[in-house]
């Protein structure tokens, strides 16, 4: 069956961080704790880092206000592991929609070993301490920019912010807020690219680029339904607008 995805469009993303302690990883710990020896067993390079979770969020006129609270990955792997038990709370991730020069769109396949092996998707991960500030305020499109480069290795200055939007993707246990990036290389020297940076860590993220020229590229069942549900959108309307400009 396919998963239900709602996808918005934002002129801001307001999110606070309030320092709240989940409840779900609270009364489970001890279970947690168990999954999580198992989980390092069978996935070595597995990090205990922090995972952030939307407790609540609503689109007022052209924002997106959320709340959320931190919590780590072996609660959140738990969380995943069981069918998310508590739909209270939406794990969020923060990423890009990743254009080259020549009008394509690259997405990255999971490497083996991470936790969505295999499959492929935008440029993207969780937040991370340094996209919060000190009073909890968040930051999505520092987030999305600081993912895109650990991902695949360019640098900031290489990348362009397209479009003063921001997306949403929900699917009802995730919610992803994405920003467009675009390139200066066209699409085959920036898979290239990245690429060489992945096979140039001891564990990378990624085993491989896929380039999306139009929606046709995007049938294959590798590419998550909620990647494949906006880029349909966006391709189609970027198609659209290119047979009225010609």
């Amino acid at each position: 069956m396919s998963t239900i995805v709602t996808v918005g469009r934002h002129k801001s993303i307001e999110l606070v961080l309030r320092r709240c302690p989940w409840t779900y990883a609270h009364l489970r710990r001890a279970d947690i704790d168990r999954h999580w020896l198992l989980a390092k067993a069978q996935n070595p390079a597995y990090f205990n880092g922090a995972v952030h979770m939307l407790t609540s969020g609503r689109d007022s006129p052209g924002r997106f206000l959320g709340e959320l609270l931190a919590t780590d990955f072996k609660s959140f792997l738990h969380w995943r592991a069981l069918g998310h038990p508590d739909r209270s709370v939406r794990a969020v991730g923060v990423g890009a929609i990743l254009w080259s020069a020549d009008g394509a769109i690259l997405l990255g396949t999971a490497a083996p070993g991470t936790v969505n092996a295999g499959r492929t998707y935008l440029f993207s991960g969780v937040l991370d301490d340094r996209d919060i500030d000190g009073s909890g305020e968040v930051d999505v499109l520092a987030g999305a920019v600081r993912e895109v480069v650990e991902e695949t290795g360019l640098l900031p200055t290489e990348l362009a912010r397209t479009s003063p939007w921001h997306w949403s993707i929900e699917d009802g246990v995730w919610i992803n807020f994405v920003v467009e990036l675009t390139s200066y290389m066209p699409a085959t020297d920036l898979a290239e690219r990245i690429l060489a940076h992945a096979r140039s860590q001891a564990d990378p993220e990624l085993s491989d680029v896929v380039i999306i020229r139009g929606t046709g590229d995007l049938v294959r069942p590798d590419i998550f339904d909620n990647t494949r549900m906006l880029l349909d959108r966006l391709l189609a309307h970027r198609a659209e607008a290119a047979w009225k400009s010609g």
